[in-house]
């Protein structure tokens, strides 16, 4: 059978290239998010650990979480850069301020952009290693019936290029992107290692090369461990590939030999790379007891609180793929899996390489998909893999004879004789289809990672909404506030950036995480509401992780709930997004209570006025008609001049898992005091009595 999508060599090089170049753009573009502020708390972990490094402690980071290499890593490099600028000569080197002390010590803020740099180097060098993958299984399939192109490789590498997750790890300096890096390698060893040909130098070579990647990516992650099972799956299929079928004990031992051979190499490596693993094993030991247990519930603390009560597989099928792949390649790449278990049965040709690549897809994906902590960057390795699936989909499945005989049946000829015409007839269809259906699948898979990336394009949310505070919130203002925020809002260095006066803001980050089970913090809350002239809600975190257990936080739940429907005595005056600053909607429009409506002609509405007119847009049937005309009013409703949403419906991704919006593109949510209370109101609202 012919290919129907094939390109020549040179064009098919420019295109990887262009891709290449488009991954790099997407993921090395402002690396400086934040703006100087870094709100990520595990790469604000990693860069302190990396500051702290020295000579004379043994440049020991003494930090566990994660492994050293990454740390050690970025610690060279910046070394290195310490060491050029050092030998320049002044009018040519960095100002004083800029530069670290010591030729041997890395400033915190430099620690986390090296991070960040290696970790967007390594994004990009995953969409190269795909595209390796993918071509690899070109060669193990060329002899089969289902046959890939050399559109596949181009067709995975872009939709790994465009994936939002990919995205969004390359610009957190932490391990996700080299651990996805790692996993990726090693696959692409291990279907070399499955589809050698023959035994000698080129063989220790490979085995040796795939020690190296594992022992790297152990040492960045314990968890990377996992990693050894394509790997010896890939050994038995060497072994059973180059043995007689008699030679039964030849093969065992050739088994044997291989890896060991690997698992000395990688353990090797891991520890060259990764010392204080086993030079501190206290330490190492002390930080596995309490990192393991929090993975899998068996200690709870709040920061985990977004996973209580839910079902494994089922959470991060709906609050993680859709987001972090984009629902179109969420879609192809679950269709692409299916059809590779199909081929493993269906072609004995391709059986080798699609076990492997089903081995290491499950076997990374499977054990965190039943962890209890079920936070995005835990499968941000086996992302790729949906790349891989589709693309190989997309071309195999209009390359089946079955669809060629049923294209060549259903094509009525002219003729008798014109057998020819009909075939070629429907060789230019089925191309033609084919080239559509790429088309396609891949216009749709990018345009999430499209918009994923304008995050990265615009100011934070965080500083836009302190600049807005500063703007109109009055000075002296009370403000109510959440705790557990690496840089709490608003930041006050944005006034003097901004040119702004700064204001005289008492903030007030509270513990809502622990109100219900600290008596001593009730009494608290209900004296910062009688103070409060604002309430601040820095992200999505608390609030949407607390409504949904009532039962377990009676006191946070009434809290939220009735600041959001007026009983508190607050209304929402604004919502910063990274997309922008939007105006809220009034809390009521039905009832007796009278809702005002500030910038729209300062009207007064309630349930006797059945008809007004804001602008453009007639409300009628105030008391019946607002959700069913939300996607009309979210169009031509204004306040004051600012587009108005309803702050408070979930935003966008906010329904992700909650890591996936609160470190880089936060909803803030400004709520401001229309009804002062009394203590003992807001005790009776609350249910906090006998203070």
């Amino acid at each position: 059978m012919s290919r129907v999508l094939s390109l020549p060599k040179k064009p098919q090089t420019i295109l990887f290239v262009v891709i290449l170049l488009t991954a790099a753009f997407l993921r090395f573009y402002n690396l400086g998010w934040g703006q100087g502020f870094f709100f990520h708390p595990d790469e604000g972990n990693i860069a302190r650990s990396v500051s702290q490094m020295r000579p004379e402690n043994g440049f020991h980071p003494n930090f566990f979480a994660y492994g050293q290499f990454p740390l050690y890593l970025s610690y060279t490099v910046g070394v290195v850069i310490n060491a050029f600028f050092k030998l320049l000569p002044a009018s040519l080197s960095l100002p004083d301020e800029l530069l670290s002390q010591s030729v041997w010590s890395v400033r915190f803020e430099h620690a986390v952009y090296l991070l960040r740099m290696i970790s967007a180097a390594a994004s990009t060098a995953t969409v190269w290693v795909i595209y390796k993958i993918v071509g690899q299984l070109q060669k193990g399939r060329k002899h089969g019936s289902h046959l890939i192109t050399n559109i596949a490789p181009l067709v995975s590498a872009a939709l790994v290029a465009f994936t939002p997750g990919l995205i969004q790890a390359a610009h957190f300096g932490t391990t996700e992107s080299l651990l996805t890096f790692f996993l990726a390698l090693t696959t692409y060893q291990a279907l070399k290692i499955a589809l050698l040909e023959r035994r000698g130098q080129s063989v220790t070579q490979t085995l040796l090369l795939t020690g190296v990647i594992l022992g790297c990516a152990i040492a960045t992650k314990i968890i990377a461990l996992l990693f050894f099972l394509p790997v010896f799956i890939a050994t038995v299929i060497f072994a059973h590939r180059t043995s007689d079928e008699k030679l039964r004990l030849y093969k065992i031992i050739t088994i044997y030999l291989s890896v060991v051979f690997v698992a000395g190499t990688a353990l090797i490596t891991a520890f060259i790379t990764s010392p204080y693993t086993l030079l501190d094993i206290k330490g190492f030991s002390g930080s596995m007891a309490y990192e393991g247990p929090v993975a899998t519930g068996d200690i709870k603390v709040f920061y985990t609180r977004s996973f209580e009560d839910t079902l494994p597989v089922l959470f991060q099928m709906e609050k993680i793929f859709p987001y972090a792949l984009g629902w179109p390649l969420y879609v192809f790449g679950v269709i692409g899996l299916f059809y590779n278990l199909y081929l493993i049965f269906k072609d004995k040709n391709m059986r080798a390489s699609g076990i492997i690549l089903f081995s290491a897809f499950i076997g990374y994906g499977l054990p965190n998909l039943f962890l209890f902590a079920k936070w995005v960057r835990f499968l941000v390795p086996v992302m790729p893999f949906f790349a891989i699936f589709a693309g190989i989909a997309a071309d195999n499945f209009l390359h089946l004879n079955r669809f060629r005989k049923t294209l060549y049946h259903s094509v009525p000829t002219l003729r008798r004789d014109s057998v020819r015409y009909t075939k070629n007839f429907v060789n230019s269809m089925q191309r033609g289809i084919s080239t559509t259906s790429v088309v396609v699948l891949l216009l749709f898979s990018i345009i999430p990672g499209i918009i994923f990336f304008g995050i990265y394009a615009r100011p934070d949310s965080r500083i836009q909404a302190s600049a807005w505070i500063y703007k109109h919130i009055p000075d002296e203002s009370y403000i109510l506030s959440e705790t557990a925020n690496v840089v709490d809002i608003p930041i006050f260095e944005v006034a003097s950036r901004q040119s702004l006066v700064a204001s005289r803001y008492t903030v007030i980050s509270f513990d809502f995480y622990h109100v219900d089970q600290d008596s001593f913090l009730q009494p608290q809350l209900l004296e910062h509401l009688t103070k409060a002239d604002y309430i601040l809600i820095p992200s999505r975190r608390i609030f949407a992780n607390h409504l949904r257990l009532p039962g377990q936080y009676p006191i946070v739940n009434r809290y939220y709930s009735s600041l959001f429907d007026g009983t508190l005595g607050f209304e929402p005056v604004s919502m910063i997004t990274s997309d922008g600053m939007y105006a809220c909607r009034p809390l009521h429009l039905n009832g007796s209570e009278s809702v005002y409506f500030q910038g729209i002609e300062n009207a007064l509405v309630n349930n006797n006025q059945r008809t007004k007119t804001f602008g453009a847009f007639s409300l009628s049937e105030l008391d019946f008609s607002l959700k069913l005309k939300r996607w009309f009013e979210r169009a031509t409703l204004k306040i004051n001049g600012e587009q108005s949403v309803d702050c408070l419906q979930l935003y966008k991704d906010e329904a992700a898992e909650e890591t996936f919006t609160v470190f880089d593109h936060p909803v803030i949510r400004v709520f401001r005091k229309t009804t002062a209370k009394t203590i003992d109101e807001y005790g009776k609202i609350l249910g906090i009595s006998d203070l």
